[in-house]
């Protein structure tokens, strides 16, 4: 069984008493287990070099996002000549880990409840839609995912099939039906099935880039706290600008603008290096705690 600890994926053996702890940790999914438990070892570290070494290990986290998305890029400027399931690489080892802890989550105690049950069993059934989405991205671009099922037209509809019916159903988050909408937006431009431009297609994209700007603006702006704390709301709007710009270029470059498609990313390298460079200089700051407790508040701000 899966318990949260002073490690991921640490094992211990369940009492009784354990059961009741343990159980709120066991029904969350992989990702939200592993940034709650970087957000409790920031917060427990006792000295700057302590923070700066677990905040260093947290800046691996974008990683396998960062270097598909570099892959990607380089592949569509002709750089490499990979197959897309090799890009893909990290995106299956990611894949492969969030499917290795709802396997082990799934709770074996006499006392488990059914929810906590079914709910262990739906992150796992989540995953399993999210590899197969992957993988059929994968498969599609290569060109071979003919060969699952020929008597199947594989349209994009059919390649992102699995992620709209086993995430929205579960997790019908702000973000998560902003993926759905973006989906089923794109799968007919990408079959040729409509013309509209790329700015209606990124419709969903845009409107969810522009929310987050506008909140995290109202949030400064109503912000009565003291200074550290309003510089901290103020490097989330910067963070937040870095993080969505990549969107405008994308949507420049798919409009006939021509310039590399590697500089779409250039952004989310400049947020890459400002994380890295704001994590390791405010661990020496007296308030530290305090920042880094607003900084990660965002989730819970987002998330309302």
């Amino acid at each position: 069984m899966t318990t949260i600890g002073s490690t991921p994926f640490q094992s211990i053996e369940s009492t009784g008493a354990d059961v009741a702890t343990e159980l709120l940790a066991d029904e969350r999914g992989p990702l939200t287990y592993l940034f709650d438990w970087f957000i409790k070892a920031l917060r427990d570290a006792d000295s700057a070099c302590a923070k700066q070494g677990i905040f260093g290990l947290g800046l691996l986290l974008p990683l396998p996002a960062l270097l598909p998305a570099l892959c990607i890029s380089f592949k569509v400027d002709g750089k490499i000549t990979w197959q897309w399931r090799t890009i893909f690489a990290l995106v299956w080892l990611v894949d492969a880990a969030c499917l290795v802890y709802c396997i082990r989550a799934i709770p074996s105690w006499p006392s488990a409840t059914k929810a906590t049950l079914s709910r262990t069993i739906a992150h796992l059934a989540i995953y399993i839609g999210i590899t197969m989405h992957h993988a059929f991205i994968a498969l599609q671009l290569d060109g071979q995912i003919t060969l699952l099922l020929k008597w199947i037209t594989w349209g994009w509809i059919w390649v992102f099939f699995p992620f709209v019916v086993t995430t929205l159903p579960e997790h019908a988050t702000l973000l998560t039906i902003v993926a759905w909408a973006q989906m089923v937006l794109l799968a007919p431009r990408l079959d040729g099935a409509v013309l509209w431009s790329w700015p209606v297609v990124i419709l969903p994209l845009e409107l969810y880039a522009m929310g987050s700007l506008v909140s995290r603006v109202y949030y400064t702006l109503c912000s009565t706290e003291r200074p550290p704390r309003a510089v901290a709301v103020a490097s989330l709007i910067a963070c937040t600008l870095l993080l969505v710009a990549p969107l405008g270029l994308l949507l420049a470059r798919l409009e006939g603008c021509e310039f590399p498609t590697s500089r779409i990313l250039v952004p989310w390298f400049l947020l890459y290096g400002f994380l890295m460079l704001w994590g390791f200089v405010v661990a020496l700051h007296k308030d530290a705690d305090n920042l880094y407790r607003v900084v990660f508040a965002a989730r819970g701000m987002h998330a309302a």
